[in-house]
């Protein structure tokens, strides 16, 4: 009784406590409800912020510092600083540190390779050429022995091979499928992060176009909704993060009925932490030097990242308004990481007492889409760029509108818990029905799997298209972004659980496909790295872009490549040489216990 009152309590106090202020601050803000039409909101005020550093800002003021740059032959060329600061100078020597372990690890593997190879062959030649071989066999016995009997040695050499570039960039292009790997998540990831780049990117080409009329061709395509809904493509990571994390953690408490709090944390800090502060670190003090053009900034170190940096190290940059933002586009990390701290509060109860825990998970659904309902209405937001053909005319205005929306709604883990708390469910359900050894189960009647294909594909319209040409209503989008996230959500929870039990195998086949896994290693970075290529794109613009099928497949491309070069170097580099210390430093400690 003691434990389910203390998980009520906490449950009370992450959730509802702000749940309820959340309806306090809006009754006392109503007034507010019109502000976010005035350019000049103090909300979303670029003043005093250097117009490059933030991605607001940059969207806002790209066009008309363009085109002054375009129009006043006199205007002084921004260069590239040339003197290095400090902090440029660290990050240098950090770069620098783990490239030379990168050779060192590289050089160990690659010798141990040539010492194997070599001891094999005379092995092999041992009995034709005994007398001519055995004095350099048997030094090369005593060598190896001798290597094995220096632990210290040995340490250092398993130390270095965890930054071996070979062995990193074996993992990452390997096309195996490691034990207890769900392959269809690969494809998955891989998807929804080429449909993040996408959208992106065609949010940065709004501000590249010499007339935005150009777009509407494009933008009164139907099937051209689905690039401007690429908001849910988040949800999809959404899913899969819920999903393994419960997996891992019902299998696990079953088993030991004992969880390392500490250890379930650290591990996820030390996965996501490492090459998130690098990329940070990178914007903040070396992307400056990387270019030069008419419109590169000036400052030698960005000064909204050089202020509030804390803010991404303690994921909550999310919190963050944002104007002051230097990576707004990262915001998914911050959500991630917490409702991965609060997910126990849910999947302990669904474990010990599900009722308790069913009853959690559906008043925080039901609360999340709520409060998009009456955030939505309550501050006249917009559902995102459906619509964005209605605005082509004032695409400034658009622009703070839509950053407002993503600052009270879109990127706040109340609004966005849906999907993970959806895939907890669903694990839930999984994990129960093999624990009860149903993996035998009839398979669903042809009725049913008709059924349940037709709701999904109505969910899936109402979030895609229902709102394709409409007259922009604000209760009809205040209700739209209260069930959008849990309508597409019950639909990719559906095609997940056909595709793990086995009813859907031509599109496990698809998404399991082989030349999904590298790419789908590489999600992570390239979620990271891609703002930077298109923040750097932009700022070296030397003229507006005219739309075509040609210059688009071009930009795409451009991104795309560019991205998963520099992502697979980050990976080899950084990514994966931190995953493989934590590795290191668990199984050392094990042997020691």
């Amino acid at each position: 009784m003691l434990s389910r009152f203390f998980f009520i309590k906490l449950y009370y106090y992450f959730y509802y406590n702000y749940y309820l202020k959340t309806i306090t601050d809006i009754s006392i803000s109503h007034k507010l409800r019109f502000i976010s039409k005035m350019k000049n909101s103090t909300f979303l005020s670029c003043d005093g912020v250097p117009w490059q550093a933030t991605v607001l800002c940059l969207s806002v003021n790209f066009k008309d510092k363009l085109q002054a740059a375009i129009q006043e032959p006199e205007i002084i060329h921004e260069n590239a600083p040339k003197k290095l600061t400090e902090e440029a100078i660290y990050l240098i020597y950090v770069m620098l540190i783990f490239a030379g372990l990168a050779v060192l690890g590289s050089s160990v593997t690659a010798y141990e390779f040539f010492f194997q190879e070599k001891l094999r062959k005379f092995e092999s030649r041992k009995r034709g050429y005994k007398e001519n071989t055995s004095e350099l066999a048997i030094a090369v016995l005593k060598e190896k022995k001798l290597s094995e009997s220096h632990g210290f040695l040995e340490n250092c050499k398993s130390f270095l091979k965890c930054f071996c570039i070979l062995k990193n960039g074996g993992k990452i292009l390997s096309t195996t499928s490691p034990e207890g790997q769900i392959d269809c998540f690969q494809g998955m990831r891989f998807l929804g992060n080429v449909w993040v780049i996408v959208f992106h990117t065609l949010y940065s080409i709004m501000g590249f176009l010499r007339n935005v009329e150009e777009a509407r061709p494009f933008l009164d395509w139907r099937a051209f909704q689905i690039i401007l809904n690429g908001g849910f493509s988040v949800d999809v990571f959404f899913a899969i993060s819920g999903f393994l994390n419960a997996k891992a953690f019902f299998i696990k408490y079953r088993s030991k009925r004992n969880i390392s709090w500490f250890y379930f944390y650290f591990k996820r800090f030390v996965r996501l932490t490492p090459v998130y502060m690098l990329v940070l670190a990178f914007n903040t003090t070396l992307l400056s030097y990387t270019g030069t053009g008419i419109l590169w900034p000036t400052y030698n170190t960005n000064p909204i990242c050089q202020k509030y940096w804390w803010w991404y190290l303690l994921y909550i940059n999310n919190f963050e308004e944002s104007a002051k933002s230097c990576l707004a586009f990262c915001w998914y990390t911050g959500a991630d990481m917490q409702l991965y701290i609060i997910s126990p509060l849910f999947m302990v109860p669904l474990i010990r007492w599900p009722r308790l825990g069913y009853t959690l998970i559906f008043a925080s659904i039901i609360g999340s889409s709520i409060t998009s309902f009456l955030l939505t209405y309550q501050y006249n937001l917009m559902d995102g760029f459906s619509r964005i053909e209605f605005h082509l005319d004032d695409l400034t205005n658009y622009t703070f509108k839509y950053w407002e929306y993503s600052d009270k709604v879109y990127i706040k883990p109340y609004a966005r818990a849906i999907p993970y708390l959806v895939a907890i469910l669903l694990a839930d359900y999984l994990h129960r029905r093999n624990h009860n050894n149903e993996n035998g189960a009839k398979r669903h009647s042809s009725i049913t799997l008709c059924c349940g294909w037709i709701v999904m594909a109505i969910f899936m319209w109402i979030c895609f298209f229902s709102l394709y040409k409409k007259e922009e209503i604000l209760i009809v989008t205040a209700i739209y972004n209260g069930i959008k996230h849990l309508l597409f959500s019950c639909g990719l929870a559906w095609v997940i659980y056909l595709i793990l039990t086995g009813q859907l195998e031509f599109l496990n086949k698809c998404l399991s496909w082989k030349f999904f896994f590298p790419l789908s290693r590489l999600s992570y970075c390239a979620y990271l790295i891609h703002p930077l290529i298109l923040i750097r794109l932009s700022l070296q613009s030397q003229d507006f872009m005219d739309l075509n099928y040609t210059s688009m497949i071009w930009l795409y491309s451009y991104v795309f490549i560019f991205t998963y070069c520099v992502s697979f170097i980050a990976s080899v580099l950084f990514e994966i040489p931190v995953l493989n210390l934590s590795d290191w430093f668990s199984k050392k400690k094990t042997k020691q216990s």
